[in-house]
């Protein structure tokens, strides 16, 4: 989750990491993260400051601007501690901890002797520290994971609790007095340091998130359903307060016994001025889950949050500006020309890059619907298709999104356009009584579509077409759960009959020619063929994740993303395939390549991976799709 916190002798502890093993700014397969995902901490140490999560963002001007730090990496971190500039550790899942000693440009793993998620660290100096987790299996039992260090990391010993809980978050007062929270309400205390720990309750059941204690006697703890507690006796006894509010609560900040705040899911933005008695209310201006804040001193903090949110407040949490935002929203679809590029996903979310990704202006769209594809012929002009029918145009760069008549309610999965007058979409009607899909096809531009074919009992998952004649459509058919193919070579007047594939859910289809091409689908499944889809052959993946699009340079050169941040390279046309990352706690929806060393992916909370593979020099041509 991410929690902040000050150690009481005045040591600013706030905190800065990372993601692989060992981990640099570049990552050797040449995909990075460039924007969007969770971030799940934040910290401030003056105008320093650290943002992580599935990346790391630094920034040395008080987060007016955040650089990258962070390749793509299969750990989700969740929490932070930095003891000075120079010297910081992070944990995240798997049992990860890292630690950098130069500021954050090199990070390297510590063996934490553990698989367990790991979900916040404390150091009370630069040698001795803990770290606390999920319950695993120790000794035969289900037990909460502590780690304690007294060498700076350099070997991480657990600690015992008779806890079977997952516990999300600590605190420590000196080396001695600590506390830790988790799930049901579970709350540990020790006096030494955690060689001995005591279990107890809180009087909720609630799970509990962030805990922190801005003095000796003042505590303060947050959980789910708005759950907020407080002591004032040093934590010998507890009182839950009134917050009004029912969502998580992600963290919780005391800048004094009297002003308290705490973030949480939806936008959930609370503070108290009179130590908890009232509770109000500020809008935070977005709906994304807030995971964590960060103070600097009394005026100046910080939020991160999903979709790779970063607010800030300079007026001592009177007003909060945006200073990094993504929407917080799933991404699936990108295309783009050179370095123009497109991306849309849920509740109408249309992002716009001119500069090749490094920054995003969000679009208008007019609706609140899922966006699912896009088709995209210039910078300027390019079709959206989406949920209940929504068809969507721009012929300005996407000043203005102006809806188009699709006829239908059908949930429209793919549109392709062979020219400005050309074109087709693809869908699933959902209506009771109907179960079935529906192509419709436009020859002006989409002043007027018309449904051009259907296809009883199936869910169409994609359409692809080669100029203006040879199409494919697959999906799933809905009585024997099978993946089929269609084919046309007629512009969609007539389809074959269906194709039956070794695969339950085709969810993307690409043909480079009218004769080779491929699909990728669920459990690892990617099928090709050389006959133009009259049969498909079997290519091993090497993974069992869900597979969403596949993007081809040239005959030989390609790439796949799925669910859990699966990248697959292939350099021989699929025979073989390599798996460049997976494990990752987002999933992979829409893949885009410019040229032989340009490309993009994009999926959950709004995500945006960019690929920079070798230096210019041939540049092959983008099959679009």
């Amino acid at each position: 989750m991410g929690y902040k916190r000050y150690l009481l002798v005045g040591v600013l502890a706030l905190a800065v990491l990372v993601g692989t093993l060992p981990v640099r700014a570049d990552s050797p397969s040449g995909w990075t993260w460039l924007a969007g995902g969770y971030l799940g901490d934040i910290t401030f140490c003056g105008d320093t400051g650290f943002a992580v999560g599935d990346t790391i963002l630094r920034t040395t001007d008080g987060g007016a601007t955040w650089q990258v730090r962070d390749g793509v990496t299969p750990a989700r971190l969740h929490a932070v501690y930095q003891l000075d500039a120079a010297r910081a550790w992070a944990v995240g899942t798997g049992g990860t901890i890292l630690q950098t000693t130069d500021g954050g440009e090199v990070w390297a793993a510590q063996a934490s002797g553990t698989t367990a998620t790991l979900r916040d660290i404390f150091f009370v100096d630069a040698q001795r520290g803990w770290v606390v987790g999920d319950a695993i299996l120790q000794g035969g039992a289900r037990r909460a994971t502590i780690l304690h260090t007294v060498d700076g990391g350099i070997t991480w010993l657990p600690q015992h609790v008779e806890a079977d809980a997952s516990l999300w978050a600590m605190a420590f007062l000196d080396e001695a007095h600590g506390w830790a929270v988790g799930t049901t309400g579970t709350f540990c205390y020790t006096a030494d340091g955690g060689e001995t720990w005591r279990v107890g309750t809180l009087g909720t059941n609630e799970d509990l998130t962030a805990i922190h204690f801005p003095d000796p006697l003042h505590g303060w703890v947050a959980g789910w359903n708005g759950v907020v507690l407080r002591t004032r006796n040093g934590g010998l006894s507890w009182h839950e307060l009134v917050t009004n509010v029912g969502k998580p609560l992600q963290d919780i900040y005391a800048l004094d016994d009297a002003q308290v705040w705490t973030v949480g899911y939806d936008g959930t933005l609370l503070y108290t001025m009179d130590g908890g008695e009232t509770w109000l209310a500020l809008d935070s201006g977005t709906v994304s889950h807030l995971n964590a804040l960060a103070w600097a001193d009394t005026a100046k903090a910080w939020i991160a949050g999903s979709g790779g949110l970063i607010l800030h407040s300079a007026s001592g949490g009177g007003s909060w500006e945006t200073q990094r935002s993504w929407m917080g929203r799933g991404l699936a679809a990108i295309v783009g020309i050179g370095a123009h590029l497109w991306a849309t996903g849920e509740a109408g979310l249309i992002l716009r890059s001119d500069d090749g990704g490094a920054s995003w202006q969000p679009q208008i769209s007019g609706t609140n619907q899922r966006l699912t594809s896009i088709a995209m012929l210039s910078p300027e002009s390019a079709w959206i298709v989406g949920l209940y029918g929504t068809i969507l145009s721009t012929s300005d760069g996407g000043a203005i999104w102006t809806e188009q008549t699709s006829g239908t309610l059908a949930h429209l999965y793919a549109v392709q356009m062979a020219s400005a007058t050309m074109g087709w979409a693809a869908g699933y009607d959902w209506r009771p009584g109907a179960g079935y899909s529906v192509l419709l096809h436009t020859t002006d531009g989409g002043s007027e579509w018309l449904p051009q074919a259907t296809f009883p009992d199936m869910l169409v998952r994609d359409v692809a077409f080669r100029g203006m004649q040879a199409g494919w459509l697959a999906g799933v058919e809905l009585t024997t759960g099978r993946g089929v193919v269609y084919r046309t070579t007629d512009g969609g007047a007539t389809w074959s009959a269906p194709t039956y594939l070794p695969i339950t859910l085709p969810n993307d289809v690409l043909m480079r020619d009218a004769q080779r091409g491929w699909i990728v689908g669920d459990a690892g499944r990617i099928l090709a063929t050389a006959d133009g889809g009259i049969t498909w052959q079997p290519q091993l993946s090497g993974v069992n994740e869900n597979l969403a699009r596949i993007a081809m340079q040239s005959d030989s050169i390609g790439w796949i993303v799925g669910s859990r941040g699966v990248i697959l390279h292939t350099a021989d046309g699929g025979v073989t395939w390599a798996v460049v990352a997976r494990g990752a706690l987002y999933d992979l929806a829409g893949l885009h390549l410019a040229d032989s060393w340009r490309g993009w992916a994009v999926g959950s909370d709004s995500i945006v991976l960019a690929w920079r593979g070798a230096s210019p020099g041939v540049f092959l041509p983008l099959v679009c799709k």
